[in-house]
């Protein structure tokens, strides 16, 4: 059993607060998260199955002064029998992908700072229309001012498409690109027993036509309706009633701006407010990461929308029951932007759980449930997504690890034509200095 002993700092739980939040009020109306900004403004923690040192396995970098890169180059392929994402006729295939990355991280003592960049290019034996190029760069870091006080912030810009998952794909003869670009900044201050943290995010959406199927029309469809700014500020106050626990309060704010006022934007501008509270845990040896419970509401300045307004919630939480043993636990409410006709938003509300279990010291064992039930504000659409996943890293040695996986999500939907099945098994081989 592994023994771990720290005392408690409010800082570290308002960076877990600023991370949770990043994911909530940036992003909010997003198809993808802030490209894993959380995991760059701080170090991994060093006590989860993934996060802990392994120096006979862990690659050793590239000296660059204070800074220390990490290159990995990976080549993985895959059987997708459902690429498309469809309820019937599923034409499966073989998928092929090449992923450069590298990733540069300080080593002072105090204050941290990191740098990544990495692309992926995917190939298709047979459906050509999937094939595509994605690619991101991020820098995010932390300033220690004082003990106890200290700023971080972020930046990030990424070239992507839509997933097929996505229910704005529907109709599209390929997946239609999009790019996405945001920044964040807070400062944090916790004298003694209580802590303030204040925030703000600014992140930008841009997106290309959508080539459209023969059954639907064919041709292009512009997109520019959907481009958008997405402005949000938080503010988390925190006190430490107990060793390991902390109560915070976290009010924020997001107003959502379309370059456009016409076509699918007409109306669909918003401005939205979130009061939450919980508790916020750095039992190190049992359990990190918090829970909170609040009060949402987004008010569309279209009176053909539909406002909303509800109980909001969240959990981001690691449990540590053995040195071998990780435990995640996800769970959240988020509208986020649809262009399906007469909805205001997709509201998801959505529950995960994962784990990672050390089998050997150089293989570990992963797997996931995740549950979502979409309910499109403003129609009677409701989608449910149930997912599960498993698989295995090995590590050969410093250089090379190889994953093995099998994914199957399904989609059940309260319109006729929109569920799926898929099933996906895939290798990979990542090289590393």
């Amino acid at each position: 059993m592994l023994v771990m002993s720290f005392t408690w700092r409010p800082l570290p739980v308002l960076g877990v607060a600023l991370i949770g939040l990043a994911g909530n009020a940036g992003p909010a109306y997003s198809q993808i998260p802030y490209l894993g900004l959380g995991q760059i403004e701080s170090p991994l923690e060093e006590y989860s199955v993934l996060g802990r040192s392994r120096p006979e396995y862990d690659p050793q970098g590239l000296p660059l002064g204070a800074f220390r890169a990490y290159p990995t180059l990976t080549f993985g392929a895959s059987y997708d029998d459902n690429v498309l994402r469809t309820s019937s006729d599923h034409q499966g295939d073989f998928v092929f992908e090449a992923s450069p990355a590298i990733e540069v991280r300080s080593q002072w003592v105090r204050h941290y700072f990191a740098l990544s960049a990495g692309a992926t290019d995917y190939r298709l034996a047979r459906l050509s229309s999937e094939n595509r190029t994605e690619w991101d760069v991020a820098a995010g870091g932390r300033l220690d001012v004082l003990t106890g006080f200290n700023l971080s912030g972020a930046v990030s810009y990424a070239s992507t498409f839509e997933a097929r998952t996505s229910q704005d794909q529907s109709g599209a003869e390929r997946p239609t690109p999009y790019n996405t670009s945001g920044a964040r900044a807070a400062v944090s201050w916790n004298p003694f027993r209580f802590g303030v943290q204040l925030g703000a995010a600014v992140q930008r959406f841009e997106y290309g036509n959508t080539v459209l199927t023969p059954a639907f029309g064919g041709g292009e469809q512009n997109n520019h309706d959907r481009d958008r700014n997405v402005y949000s500020s938080y503010t988390t106050l925190l006190y430490e009633f107990s060793p390991g626990y902390g109560a915070f309060v976290r009010p924020s704010f997001e107003k959502v701006v379309y370059d456009l006022q016409t076509g699918r934007a007409t109306g669909r501008d918003s401005t939205s407010h979130r009061v939450d509270s919980g508790v916020s845990l750095l039992l190190t040896r049992l359990i990190t990461g918090e829970v909170y419970l609040g009060y949402l509401h987004y008010d569309f300045e279209g009176s053909n929308f539909s406002d909303l307004s509800g109980l909001d919630y969240g959990a981001r939480l690691s449990w540590y029951p053995s040195e071998l043993v990780t435990v995640h636990l996800n769970a959240s409410r988020t509208p986020t932007a649809t262009t399906l006709s007469g909805a205001s938003v997709a509201d998801d509300r959505m529950v995960e759980v994962g784990a990672d279990y050390e089998l050997l010291r150089n293989v570990i064992v992963q797997g996931g449930l995740a549950y979502s039930n979409t309910r499109f504000d403003g129609t009677s659409r409701i989608d449910e997504d149930l997912s599960a996943r498993l698989g295995m890293r090995y590590l050969l040695n410093r250089h090379l690890a190889a994953n093995f996986s099998y994914a199957r999500s399904t989609r059940a939907s309260s319109e006729s034509g929109f569920g799926f099945v898929d099933n996906t098994v895939s290798i990979a081989l990542t090289g590393r200095l």
